[in-house]
């Protein structure tokens, strides 16, 4: 929750201010065009933002796994009584 506001803020300070954050960013990296430093910045960020993807599915998936078990260990145990 924190990350998506903070990148809505950086979405909107660059929308506002696009000379001097293109600037930093690319004298951050130590590259010479503006325009090179933010398509680099955001494909970083969307491999940071498909890695929390990954990360949501996957402990998703270890619940789903879970809740399986446990739901056919209770329908093993009600068919017993």
């Amino acid at each position: 929750m924190i990350i998506t506001v903070l990148f809505w803020i950086g979405v909107v300070f660059l929308s506002l201010f696009p000379d001097i954050i293109s600037k930093f960013i690319a004298s951050l990296f130590g590259i010479k065009d503006n325009i090179n430093a933010l398509i680099f910045f955001a494909l970083g960020l969307l491999f940071y933002f498909q890695l929390q993807m990954y990360k949501v599915i996957k402990r998703q998936d270890e619940m789903l796994t879970e809740l399986t078990r446990k739901i056919a260990l209770e329908r093993k145990k009600n068919t017993q009584l």
